[in-house]
């Protein structure tokens, strides 16, 4: 592992650690404290990637994958902040800040950077949260597939898209990873699946108890993030029953209380 590699890893444990801080103590201190981290680290990795059309190596690609992480988890502090704030006004602006890390991160995930080579990389963390961002800003987009109120796309489009796309990983570079598993999950619960359906594929085998926790914090965080939207969204009935199934999964096959 490269120097730089080394401190990034650093960086990003430490920014770990102020979020986690931040939404246990709803602390928008904090949250700024992991966003300077994160910031560095993107400013110590964004000069190491080569330009499109360059050769390029596996430090290269080791390099521009921890950028894309660092972009995703910086867009993960704006939407802990847009749920922490009361101003509707405020809330948005934070949104579209989360919005435009996890765009910026996805262009490098997927190879479509105009600047960055494709590395080929097999993931879905950017290609889900920017839709979900989406949803949570403005919930009418996703059935009315307006790129106005899906800021710059068609979200039930882009949702098919990235559906197709984590069943395809599935089968090949992804096979039986469970992450990949509940960002298909999440995917087809915003579609409008029941719970049953969605998380199948999931269920079918005992997944790691850390699997089931991080899924539990965010279904939780996207739940709450829409209570007070009237009407409610079609996709929050099977969302709440998804946050319940999920703790008792934890309790039934590792004994955890959450």
């Amino acid at each position: 592992m490269s120097a730089v590699l080394d401190t990034v890893k650093s960086l990003r444990q430490s920014a770990k650690s102020a979020r986690d801080a931040a939404v246990l103590d709803r602390d928008p201190l904090a949250l700024e404290v992991a966003r300077s981290l994160l910031q560095r680290a993107i400013s110590l990795l964004t000069p190491l990637i080569p330009m499109r059309g360059a050769e390029w190596t596996r430090t290269n690609r080791d390099h521009a994958e921890r950028l894309y992480q660092c972009l995703g988890s910086l867009g993960g502090t704006w939407r802990d902040s847009a749920e922490f704030e009361g101003d509707d006004e405020k809330r948005r602006a934070h949104w579209d800040r989360s919005i435009a890390c996890y765009d910026d991160g996805y262009t490098i995930e997927s190879g479509t950077h105009d600047d960055y080579p494709d590395f080929e990389f097999a993931d879905s963390y950017n290609l889900l949260q920017r839709l979900v961002v989406r949803v949570l800003r403005e919930p009418r987009c996703l059935g009315d597939g307006s790129k106005d109120l899906g800021k710059g796309l068609n979200v039930p489009e882009e949702l098919a898209g990235a559906e197709r796309l984590i069943s395809h990983q599935l089968e090949g570079p992804r096979k039986d990873d469970a992450w990949a598993m509940a960002d298909l999950a999440m995917l087809r619960i915003l579609s409008g699946q029941s719970r049953e359906s969605a998380w199948q594929k999931f269920a079918e085998s005992n997944r790691s108890s850390q699997a089931y926790e991080a899924n539990h914090r965010a279904f939780t965080a996207l739940v709450a993030s829409v209570a007070r939207n009237d009407p409610p969204p079609d996709w929050l009935p099977p969302a709440k029953d998804t946050v319940i199934w999920l703790a008792e999964r934890l309790k039934t096959l590792y004994g955890i209380e959450v």
